[in-house]
């Protein structure tokens, strides 16, 4: 329950700007009381029917190296957003590389 005087908020957000969304709020004196994500582990593990487009949406497959280099670009905003850390981006790539 909150004191007469007092406020709070719920946001919901993503993490394409998440982590500048959050870095702004502490460097303006905010606090984040609560968050969390889904691990990447989870995503990746997710099954793919589950979450593909229609067959008939899907864009024309590239090579075997453009897939991969696609999802690298793809890993690498994820590290940089802090959603992966320095482990689980070094994982992560080297499925791609040795898939």
């Amino acid at each position: 329950m909150l004191e007469p005087g007092s406020s709070a908020g719920i946001l919901v957000y993503e993490n394409v700007w998440a982590g500048p969304f959050a870095a702004a709020v502490r460097r303006s004196g905010g606090q984040l009381v609560a968050s969390g994500r889904i691990p990447v582990q989870a995503v990746l593990a997710a099954p793919p029917e589950q979450y593909a487009a229609p067959q008939a949406a899907l864009p024309a497959r590239g090579s075997d190296m453009d897939n991969k280099r696609a999802q690298l670009k793809d890993l690498g905003a994820l590290k940089d957003q802090g959603v992966l850390t320095d482990a689980e981006f070094e994982v992560q790539k080297n499925k791609i590389l040795n898939s």
